[in-house]
């Protein structure tokens, strides 16, 4: 190749590229964590004494050089200084005891490898709280007809499962799964009276027992390690419907005409996520759910030959529960 002085600036332009490349310093990011408090101070410095970041109970400090760094701690009984040092492209976790000043380095995760995990991670969920039942029911007999309020409340207990399949601009989507466990949601109630039995005779009830949920979702993330997420999906929710009357004054038996079935509709979520201090791969969650519930027919003779029937109407059934995740 002939050699000019336009081509000899192109590679000399080009090598100089390819230096500046070579010789770009590595990047990394610190995350420091003082579990059990909330109001210590911390200071970071480079090897110049140069202050690159700070913070009041943690401190985060993102795309900095890699290297060997001093972490100065405000404690009761004076300043404490650390030495650190942060891997090449790597996310670091450091904890600070309280009492001592001193900081301990928990981890460091390559960027390439913290990528991947957001792109593909698990995590599991477990979950308690409060659920709301608002079922009504409408009985129709040959001898009269009536309306009464099932609602009930009680507890929900739910396992989850999460597999995140994508990162957006925007935050993380995923795909989810679980299963639920209800308990003392169980209303029963006699309201009318139809026959020559004391008291009111006639009347429905609803028990809902287990379930399942599965869907989408999207987590964005609020700053301070605060996570929002949404989620949509579709519920399947085990239940059983009575319809109860008592004959025996009218010379006939107390009957119980029960069904025992799958109600399915939409749900919609909306939580928030917290790391817990010291532990890495656990957050805190807590969920407001809403799942709808269709309604359930039920019918039947009873010995002395006289009809009845009940429809159970459901609706938008709210939750709230609390619970402690990990992600792996």
């Amino acid at each position: 190749m002939k050699i000019t002085t336009r081509n000899a600036a192109r590679c000399g332009l080009l090598l100089g590229g390819m230096l500046i490349a070579t010789t770009a310093a590595a990047v990394s990011n610190l995350t420091v964590s003082t579990p059990g408090s909330t109001a210590t101070k911390l200071s970071l410095f480079n090897r110049a004494n140069t202050q690159v970041a700070s913070g009041v109970g943690g401190l985060t400090a993102t795309a900095i050089d890699a290297g060997g760094y001093t972490l100065r701690v405000e404690t009761p009984t004076g300043l404490v200084t650390t030495d650190i040092a942060l891997d090449d492209d790597s996310t670091c976790t450091y904890n600070v005891d309280t009492s001592s000043g001193k900081a301990e380095r928990i981890r460091c995760v390559p960027l390439m490898d913290q990528q991947q995990q957001q792109q593909e991670g698990w995590s599991l969920i477990g979950m308690g709280g409060y659920k709301r039942s608002p079922f009504s029911a409408d009985v129709n007999t040959q001898f009269g007809n009536g309306s009464t309020d099932l609602d009930d409340s009680g507890w929900r207990f739910s396992l989850e499962t999460r597999r995140y399949i994508r990162t957006t601009s925007s935050g993380r989507v995923f795909a989810w799964a679980g299963v639920d466990l209800f308990s003392g949601i169980d209303k029963r109630d006699l309201f009318l009276d139809v026959h020559p039995t004391a008291g009111n005779d006639t009347g429905a009830a609803l028990k809902e027992e287990y379930g399942f949920r599965l869907g989408i979702g999207q987590s964005w993330k609020l700053g301070g390690g605060l996570t929002l997420d949404g989620m949509l999906g579709l519920h399947g929710t085990r239940v059983e419907g009575q319809l109860i009357t008592d004959e025996s004054g009218g010379g006939g038996v107390r009957e119980t005409f029960a069904e025992r079935k799958w109600l399915f509709g939409p749900t919609v979520g909306l939580g928030l996520s917290y790391p817990l201090s010291g532990m890495p791969n656990a957050f805190f969650h807590t969920r407001a759910t809403f799942d709808y519930m269709p309604e359930l027919s039920i019918s039947g003779r009873s010995s002395n030959a006289f009809d009845y029937s009940t429809r159970i109407d459901g609706g938008w059934q709210p939750s709230l529960q609390f619970g402690i995740g990990s992600s792996f």
